[in-house]
C-alpha cells in the first residue's frame, strides 16, 4: 500500500478540506468555523496533500483535564501532509495577533495528533514513514481582512513550534512560502 492510500484510508473524508484543482493552481481555503469571515487561500498546493481539520475534529477535552493551564489538550488548527515533499505543515488561524507561548501549546498539540497518528500506522498498516516527514510550523495572524502583508525578512527555519513562521494580514499564500522546504 502506498503511503497516500495509508493517509487515504486513515482520514475520514469529512475531516478534511477538499483541494480546488478547477483552477490553473490548486488551492484550498481555510477558516474558522467560529469566524467565517476569517479565511486563508492557499494556492500551489501539491496534488496529493491531505488537509485536515483538527480543530473541528480532535477534542480532548472530554478524557483529559483542560483546566491545568499546561495546555495538553490545545491542538492546532489544520494539518497537511504531503507525501510528494515527506512534509507535515501545521497550521494554526488567528484573527488577530497571539502569544507565542499560546501558539506553541497549539502547535505542540498537533505534533502529539501526527504522534497518534504515526502509532497508528505502524500498529495498524505495518508502515513506518510519517516519523521522518520534516515538519512545519506557521501562525497564520489577522486573518479576518486583507492587509498588507508583514513577515520578518529572514525568518528561522520553522521546523519547530518555538521557531514558527508568523504571517500577517495575508489572505492568499503559497504552499512552499508555508513549507520552506529548502530550508
Amino acid at each position: 500500500m502506498s503511503e497516500f492510500d495509508v493517509l487515504d484510508e486513515l482520514f475520514r473524508p469529512s475531516a478534511r478540506i477538499p483541494i480546488d484543482a478547477t483552477q490553473t493552481r490548486p488551492r484550498i481555503t481555510l477558516t474558522e468555523p467560529q469566524m467565517p469571515q476569517s479565511s486563508v487561500e492557499i494556492v500551489n498546493v501539491p496534488s496529493d496533500l491531505i488537509a485536515v481539520n483538527l480543530d473541528d475534529n480532535f477534542h480532548l477535552d472530554s478524557i483529559f483535564q483542560s483546566e491545568t493551564g499546561r495546555g495538553f489538550c490545545k491542538r492546532s488548527d489544520y494539518l497537511l501532509i504531503s507525501v510528494q515533499h515527506r512534509c507535515a505543515l501545521f497550521l494554526e488561524m488567528k484573527t488577530s495577533n497571539a502569544s507565542s507561548s499560546d501558539l506553541r501549546k497549539q502547535f505542540q498539540g498537533g505534533e502529539c495528533f501526527l504522534d497518534f497518528c504515526d502509532s497508528i500506522v505502524k500498529s495498524f498498516f505495518d508502515e513506518d514513514f510519517l516519523s521522518n516527514y520534516v515538519k512545519r510550523f506557521a501562525a497564520l495572524l489577522d486573518t479576518v481582512t486583507a492587509k498588507r502583508p508583514t513577515q520578518e525578512k529572514r525568518p528561522p527555519l520553522n521546523d519547530a513550534p518555538a521557531t514558527m513562521l508568523r504571517l500577517k494580514g495575508q489572505k492568499r499564500i503559497q504552499f512552499n512560502q508555508l513549507a520552506r522546504l529548502n530550508g
